[in-house]
């Protein structure tokens, strides 16, 4: 975005800027708008919710609440300032990398589920996969609902063209099984530290105390 914005503002260097100057280098920042419309997707409507696609643009407020209580649950102790860039969310949306799936209240349109996924195209590959990137059911609302939004989206994007979804299965929330049941195959183990202070290396844990056994090494 400061690309294009940086590049767009040179073009005109030396132009007053007049309100036609400033939509034509809008239109140049923003780009064309790839923007997968989540309406061919249609709805389904499940046990008094109502799942869909919507668009990050236009729900900030809503997702709020639910991101934070996410980063909460998932990673206890990480840091973490409760903000949000949806600037850089939208700017994905516009350019068809990020699809926003919801579970809503459907008598209320209460927003108790949010399922974001990026879709991206491997190096060397010339089909398109797609990864989670968020997944939060409200405490209150789970139990099938999360099966049934997963399941949508995952429909949703193999019915677009993608050629693989995969899914980050976090040990706290135990949503492994959930993953089994839905027909993936566990591929990997991800390991994460966390630093409390970005500027300290000497507060990132290096190894485990002496004499708690870690199994045999790689070879690699």
């Amino acid at each position: 975005m400061r690309l294009r914005l940086a590049l767009a503002l040179s073009r005109y260097a030396g132009q007053v800027l007049t309100p036609d100057l400033a939509r034509a280098i809008l239109r140049e920042v923003e780009g064309a708008d790839r923007t997968i419309d989540g309406r061919r997707f249609g709805q389904e409507a499940f046990d008094g919710y109502l799942i869909a696609a919507e668009t990050v643009a236009g729900n900030e407020a809503a997702l709020v609440p639910l991101q934070a209580a996410c980063h909460e649950e998932t990673r206890p102790g990480a840091p973490f300032d409760h903000q949000f860039d949806f600037a850089r969310q939208r700017e994905a949306e516009r350019a068809g990398h990020l699809v926003l799936f919801t579970a809503r209240v459907a008598s209320t349109g209460e927003l108790v589920g949010v399922l974001r996924v990026r879709v991206f195209q491997p190096d060397g590959c010339a089909h398109l996969e797609v990864t989670d990137d968020l997944f939060y059911i409200r405490p209150a609302h789970r139990n099938w609902l999360a099966v049934h939004l997963w399941r949508f989206a995952e429909r949703s994007m193999f019915n677009l063209g993608v050629r693989a979804v995969s899914f980050d299965s976090l040990s706290i929330t135990g949503a492994d099984r959930m993953a089994r049941y839905l027909g993936y195959t566990p591929v990997a183990t991800k390991f994460t530290k966390v630093a409390q202070d970005a500027c300290d290396y000497q507060q990132v844990p290096q190894r485990r105390p002496r004499g708690d056994s870690h199994g045999a090494m790689a070879s690699h």
